[in-house]
């Protein structure tokens, strides 16, 4: 794959939600201190992008 399709397509699959994350939700630092703390963050993080997603999604088909 060609550096610039490449980089169109990561921009449109994974880059999105950490910018998503980090402008629209607002969490530009986390608010634990420890790997596992921070870890488990993380995954609260991506869980509530993800249901926030579902949820549009639920609502734009009704």
């Amino acid at each position: 794959m060609g550096s610039k399709k490449y980089t169109k397509k990561r921009s449109k699959t994974v880059e999105w939600p950490f910018g998503n994350i980090k402008r629209n939700l607002k969490l530009t630092e986390f608010n634990t201190t420890g790997i596992k703390r921070t870890q488990t963050e993380t995954k609260l993080i991506g869980i509530s992008h993800n249901l926030k997603r579902i949820y549009k999604e639920i609502n734009k088909n009704n």
